[in-house]
């Protein structure tokens, strides 16, 4: 199976109407979105018949569909046929990771994500970091605070196992720690992260640092540590 069988001809016109959904959505013409949207999923089904179920076509025919179970479909299906024959996934499991997470799965959200590190990191700039934004955020949007830190752990053994920085992501555990008030947790991360925090960027020290003041030990007669 080639990477891109189709011939310009058979393309332009869905690039075509993909910018056209992306004018009519900023402009707010949602019935024009709607109408050009339908008319892409129609094009790529006379090109699904024509070529059979690619994984371009499958991937692009589930960023267009709306329900998030067909999507779902859609992606792992691409997955799958990508996979038999040696194409790449990493675009397609990226862009599955979120609809697994609204799909309440975010742990398999992380392992699709995890399926395509090594693809990640030997990308280029823009991929490896759509690959990592999701990374950090599959456990912000996970519906449960229970599982939250577990999920951001796994983010972050996923990250280090593909020897990527994990500071980013375990500033934005720390910050949730924080807000639910587990306090001993969030300094114990904190202490844990201080060499990386060292070493990181302008940006990460200076959340760093904030994150340290917040985590400061409570002042006489405050609330209680609540952290289990």
């Amino acid at each position: 199976m080639e990477a891109f069988p189709f011939t310009i001809a058979e393309w332009n016109p869905l690039e075509d109407l993909a910018d056209s959904i992306l004018n009519a959505s900023s402009d707010k013409d949602d019935a024009l979105a709607e109408s050009l949207r339908l008319e892409l999923l129609e094009r790529l089904a006379a090109l699904r018949a024509r070529h059979g179920d690619h994984p371009v076509l499958l991937e692009t025919a589930a960023d267009y569909t709306e329900a998030a179970a067909e999507r779902a479909v859609l992606y792992r299906r691409a997955v799958e046929i990508a996979e038999a024959h040696g194409l790449p996934t990493l675009s397609i499991r990226t862009s599955f990771a979120p609809v697994l997470v609204k799909l309440g799965e975010p742990a398999a959200a992380l392992e699709e994500l995890q399926a395509g590190g090594r693809e990640a990191v030997s990308g280029d700039a823009y991929e490896r970091e759509g690959w990592f934004w999701e990374l950090k955020d599959v456990p912000y949007e996970a519906a449960s605070d229970a599982q939250r830190s577990a999920l951001y752990r796994r983010a972050e053994e996923i990250a280090r196992a593909h020897g990527l920085p994990t500071l980013s992501i375990r500033l934005f555990h720390i910050r949730f720690l924080l807000d639910v008030g587990q306090l001993a947790a969030a300094r114990e991360e904190l202490r844990g992260c201080e060499d990386e925090a060292s070493r990181a960027s302008e940006d990460d020290q200076t959340l760093f640092k904030q994150l340290c003041g917040e985590a400061s030990p409570a002042e006489p007669g405050a609330a209680p540590d609540t952290a289990r």
